[in-house]
């Protein structure tokens, strides 16, 4: 569907695989192009994405030879000329070594349905985030992250930031009292805040318009809030966080409609614990 969106009305052909595979390839483009997708567990580092990529490739070559009939049925009178891998990233050019390798084993394999210039070439899916926006906007798909994992170590060099933590401390106290311990508190805020930004990163370099978006949203909540905080004297402490939790998920919701629901959650405890942390709130 997104190569469908990619493209204008009638230039793009979906495969479909339910019925006796797909040939080992997912569209097919007027000219003798055709599209093969695939995408790795994330998160995973460089070399291990780079090793699952060059498999795939070498696996879909191998299947590409075997099943010529049936891609001749698919292509008709057209030759294959171009060859396009999306990866939604790739950051190795040993990746882009490996698909001439492998062209170069497609031309010599006597193909009647292969040009003589055909080539293997490997996009990055980022190239199609528009046509994906288009589609997360229509309610045909939704915006998932590869959002780095927040580390114990990582929270225990925010806790040590004395005058950063300070606020969030003294708020902890009130809501669990002078019997209790706000410490557990602190930290679980902390993570919170760490992993919101991590998302937040991603979305600035892969969605900016909805980054975008998601900040204007978080400022003009934040304009308001010492003032309702305040309102709110009768409130225990806890009652009036968890007010926020729930009215801020529910305008991010509905602001960012095609962000998966774990990260609208992600960002909704950011955005409390970046309160918490500078906002002179009456808790």
């Amino acid at each position: 569907m997104l190569l469908a969106e990619h493209y204008p009305p009638g230039e793009f052909q979906v495969v479909p695989s339910k019925v006796c595979g797909d040939a080992g390839v997912d569209g097919l483009v007027k000219g003798g192009i055709i599209y093969q997708c695939y995408a790795t567990e994330e998160p995973v580092a460089t070399a291990e994405r780079t090793k699952n990529q060059k498999k795939k490739l070498r696996s879909e070559v191998a299947k590409f030879i075997k099943n010529g009939a049936k891609l001749k049925r698919l292509l008709g009178n057209a030759k294959i000329c171009n060859w396009i891998f999306v990866f939604p990233q790739f950051a190795d050019r040993e990746l882009v070594a490996c698909a001439r390798e492998l062209e170069a084993i497609i031309r010599t394999s006597d193909l009647d349905f292969v040009s003589d210039d055909f080539w293997i070439c490997i996009e990055d899916g980022r190239k199609y985030i528009p046509a994906y926006m288009r589609l997360v906007d229509s309610g045909y798909a939704r915006i998932r992250l590869e959002v780095p994992l927040t580390s114990p170590d990582d929270v225990d060099e925010l806790a040590l930031r004395t005058s950063f933590v300070s606020s969030l401390e003294k708020k902890m106290k009130s809501i669990v009292g002078s019997e209790g311990n706000p410490d557990d508190l602190v930290r679980s805020w902390l993570q919170h805040y760490l992993t919101g930004n991590n998302v937040l990163s991603e979305l600035h370099g892969r969605f900016p318009e909805e980054y975008a978006k998601i900040l204007r949203l978080k400022r003009e909540h934040e304009e308001f809030l010492a003032l309702q905080s305040a309102l709110r004297y009768d409130c225990l402490p806890g009652a009036v966080v968890r007010e926020q939790l729930t009215e801020y998920e529910k305008r991010l919701a509905e602001a960012v409609p095609g962000l998966d629901e774990y990260h609208i959650r992600q960002l909704v405890y950011e955005a409390v614990a970046d309160w918490l942390i500078r906002c002179p709130l009456s808790i």
